[in-house]
C-alpha cells in the first residue's frame, strides 16, 4: 500500500513541482499534467503490482514458488541494469561528480535522512523496515527519465543527475540492507 500510496501522490506532486520548476526557471517546455504522470506510474507499478496481487490471491500456491526464482531474478536484472548503465554513461560520470560534488554530498544527505526516517516510520518486522526505508528513500526514477527525455533532451546533464541519485541510492542503501537481513525474520510487527 505505501508504494501505490506514493505512486498516486506523484500524480499530483510531480505536475505541481513541474509548475513550480517551470515559474522558478522560467522554462516553458516542461508542462506536465497529471495524465501523463498516471499513465506512467499505472502501466509500470500499479499494473504489475495489481497483477502480483491476483496472483497471490487466486494461485497463493504458484504464487509462493515463484516467489523465490523471481527475486533472483529480478536482483540478477537490477545487477545487469546497473552494470549496463555504469560501461554507458561512465564516461559522462566523472566529469559529472567532479563538477558537482556538492550536489553529490546534498544527494547523498537526502538519500541516508531518508532511509533513516523510512526506518523509523516502519513497523518492527524486518520486511517492513526494508520495504519503507526503501520506498522512502528511492525517486522515481523511471518516471524522472522519461520526462527529463520528453521535455529537455536538450540537457543531457539532468539524465546524468537522476543516474547518479539512483547510484547514491544503491550504494548507501546496501549497508542498511545487510544489516537488516541480519535480524530474525518476526510475522507481525509489535504494535
Amino acid at each position: 500500500m505505501l508504494q501505490v500510496g506514493a505512486a498516486v501522490t506523484a500524480i499530483v506532486s510531480i505536475p505541481v513541482l513541474a509548475d513550480v520548476y517551470r515559474a522558478a526557471f522560467a522554462v516553458q517546455s516542461w508542462d506536465l499534467g497529471p495524465q501523463e504522470v498516471a499513465q506512467q506510474v499505472g502501466l509500470s507499478q500499479v499494473l504489475p503490482l495489481l497483477l502480483g496481487l491476483v496472483l497471490r490471491q487466486r494461485w497463493p500456491q504458484l504464487a509462493q514458488q515463484w516467489q523465490g526464482p523471481l527475486d533472483k531474478l529480478a536482483n540478477a536484472l537490477l545487477v545487469l541494469l546497473l552494470a549496463v548503465v555504469l560501461v554507458t554513461t561512465g564516461p559522462l560520470l566523472l566529469p559529472f561528480v567532479t563538477a558537482n560534488w556538492i550536489a553529490l554530498g546534498l544527494m547523498a544527505t537526502l538519500v541516508a535522512l531518508c532511509l533513516g526516517l523510512g526506518y523509523g516510520l516502519a513497523g518492527a518486522a524486518r520486511h517492513e523496515r526494508i520495504t519503507v526505508s526503501l520506498v522512502t528513500s528511492m525517486r522515481n526514477p523511471g518516471l524522472a527519465l522519461l520526462f527529463a527525455g520528453t521535455y529537455a533532451p536538450e540537457m543531457p546533464a539532468i539524465k546524468i543527475a537522476i543516474l547518479v541519485y539512483v547510484l547514491v541510492t544503491v550504494v548507501l542503501s546496501i549497508p542498511l540492507l545487510q544489516t537488516l537481513n541480519r535480524q530474525p525474520v518476526q510475522a507481525k510487527a509489535n504494535s
